[in-house]
Parts: structure tokens; sequence; C-alpha cells
């Protein structure tokens, strides 16, 4: 009898060779652009998906990883972004896939002016990447997760090979709950990455467990809910510190948060009060320093009193006062562990908890959402 992930390996090529509507994700491809310099034979089964969201901040000569990089469409357009000092690998594991992306490696790189080296391709999987350590500024991976047989192995590896201060960016499919081992074993629903998803909780517990921080939620939203499970299209960001540079550095050594929470706590577990000063560590200063945290802090050098940043305070007021329930769950899914709102409700990262209108629409408010998903359990759209 095959093997469960064999089976899933040869659905995502064949989704690749022969492209399914129901796998495309990101971003549709520009194609008038791409075929501009990217040879034909890898536009034909790259239809399939889009481009990583990763690549909207890519810069001018970083070095780039796409781990299941396919026919390497996403490891081409990273190229032409990080330019002609910029370097880019992918790896792959499916030999028709891997043996288009290494031949049309070097036309691509001849095609935008740039050296052979800026491009390369090399067999391998997630969980044991054939690469060096800390040669990296931004490392892709799509929607293969469910597919590894060790989840916590794959945010390992991609620590390892990440340079201090590098980032991840990673998409793939979670739940809204475990999934049943009726649903893992079967071989339908894996080769959607449906049957090894993890749900958010754990998901975001293995990556941070990896050693990453600013873990951040940039994109999720409802995919399809099969037998009562809600499933979800998760797009994720996250940080290695740079301990080298924080030597470097004279930190702050007080932090006060803006809000909107009235409390929470950090990802290496400093709890904070809206408003009022805490003093805190080199390394937590770098933490802070974070592109995901740093709008929500004030960084200083001495203890502020409250009074003269109020200005700067950020409170999001109810303009619902009665609450009305309609199956609406939040989760925490970026930053932070634990957060407080004003009306005394608690939320634990990844956990869902029912919500009321009122909640919900404190919740749409552009300072509240970026930290939350809410989702609905009474319909089967999750909307």
């Amino acid at each position: 009898m095959p093997v469960v992930r064999d089976i899933a390996r040869e659905r995502f090529k064949s989704a690749s060779l022969f492209p399914n509507p129901a796998l495309a994700y990101a971003e549709p491809y520009e194609f008038t652009d791409l075929e501009t310099y990217i040879p034909q034979e890898v536009l034909e089964v790259s239809q399939g998906s889009g481009l990583p969201l990763g690549l909207k901040d890519l810069g001018p000569g970083e070095a780039v990883l796409e781990i299941g990089c396919g026919a390497g469409i996403h490891c081409f357009e990273a190229a032409r972004l990080a330019g002609s000092e910029g370097r880019v690998v992918g790896v792959e594991l499916a030999d028709d896939l891997f043996s288009i992306a290494r031949r049309n490696g070097s036309r691509v790189a001849k095609n935008l002016s740039f050296p052979g080296s800026a491009i390369d391709f090399k067999k391998g999987t997630a969980e044991d990447l054939p690469l060096e350590h800390e040669q990296f500024d931004l490392v892709l991976y799509n929607y293969q997760l469910g597919m590894a047989r060790n989840k916590t192995a794959v945010f390992e590896e991609i620590f390892r090979v990440l340079r201090p201060g590098g980032r991840f960016s990673v998409s793939d499919i979670v739940s809204d709950t475990a999934v049943p081992q009726y649903i893992k074993t079967n071989e339908c629903k894996w080769g959607f990455s449906l049957a090894g998803a993890l749900d958010i909780e754990q998901y975001l517990k293995i990556i941070r467990k990896a050693g990453f921080f600013s873990v951040e939620q940039l994109k999720f939203g409802f995919w399809k809910n099969i037998d009562g499970i809600n499933f979800y299209s998760t797009n994720v960001r996250g940080f290695k510190l740079d301990r080298v540079a924080m030597d470097k550095t004279e930190p702050a050594r007080y932090a006060i948060f803006r809000g909107p929470f009235n409390k929470v706590k950090d990802e290496y577990g400093n709890a904070y009060q809206r408003g009022q000063s805490k003093k805190i560590s080199k390394e937590v200063f770098e933490i802070l320093n974070l592109p995901g945290y740093r709008p929500h802090f004030i960084l200083a050098n001495e203890a502020v009193d409250s009074i003269s940043i109020e200005s700067q305070l950020v409170v999001v007021k109810s303009e619902q006062e009665k609450d009305v329930w309609e199956g609406d769950y939040a989760l925490l899914t970026s930053l932070f562990l634990m957060g407080e709102d004003d009306d005394r409700h608690t939320f634990y990262a990844g956990q869902p908890v029912e919500i009321s209108e009122r909640t919900k629409l404190n919740f749409a408010n552009k300072s509240y959402s970026k930290f939350f998903t809410i989702l609905n359990r009474t319909s089967d759209t999750g909307e």
C-alpha cells in the first residue's frame, strides 16, 4: 500500500504539471512580465499557484532560499528582485521538476545578465536541507508543511540556514482544531495538505520553539470546511535574532507598551501594561525592535511618566453596549503569547475564544485586526 506522504507528493507534483485552480492560494502570476526572462518550459508547469508574499519585501543583494521550489519560477523572480549581487537557491525533491529548474537556471541568469552562480538548485527535503549554516536572508516555504513527517525539524532547518537577522515567509494550510486520525489516514485528502495540517496553536508553537521571534501572521483566510473542521490559508513571517549586532548596540532600558491591548505578554514571556514603563534586558530590546513589535512600543533610556506619553497610547472604545453572541471566535495569531482587551477578555496564542458582536466590532478596528483571526462556527463557510 502506498505511503500517504508519497501519495501527497505525487499529487502536488501533478498539480504543478497539470494546474488545479483549487491550489492557487497566492497572488496570480503576471505572465506578461515573467515570460520576458523565464523560459516557456518553466511557465507551462507553474500555473497552479502564484508568487509568494515574502517576495514583496525582498531587497537588492539578499540571499534567498526556496524550499520545495518546483520548476523554479519563484526562484527566478526572486533572482530578478535581488539583482546581480543577490543569490538564490532552490531545493526540490521531485526528479522531473528539479530537472526543469536546474537546466533553466543558467538560461534565466543569462537573460537577466547575471552571473551563472546567482541561481542554483539542490535536491533535498525540508527536514534535512543540503546546505551549510547561516547562508540566507530570506527563506520561502509554501503549502508543503502538511507533507513533512517531522514538522519541528522543518523550522529547525529554516532557523539553521538563516543568517542572524534573517527572516522566513511561510504559507500553508492550518486548521481551527486538531485534525482527527480518520482524516489523517485518508489518501484522497492528503494531496491537498489537509490531513497533515496543524491547528494554528500547534503551528505557532513549533515556529517559536525553533527560536524565531516577531512571529506575525500577515495573511489568513478561510479555505474550506471538511467534516466540520475549518481549514485556513495562512502566511506567517518570523525573524532570527542577530545576537552579534545585539552585543554592539546600546539598547534602551525601558519599554512602554502603546496598545491597543490593556495587557500583553511578548514571546520572551515578559508582561506589559499599556502606558507603564518596564525595565528590559538587551535581548528583549532587540526583540521589541523587530519590525512586528516596533510600532507598538516606545523604547526609552529611562522610565517615562504615563501622562507624558498619553497621546501616543492606543485605546479602542466599544461602540456597541449590548453583547450579542453569533458563533464568532477570535484567535490571537500575531506577535503576543497573551493579550487582554479593555473588557478583561484574555486571549492566548492560537486558542479560539468565543466572542460577542461587540468584541468582534472592536477587533475589526485596524489597531486590533492585525493580531486576530475571526472565524464563525455556525456555518460551513467559516466566515
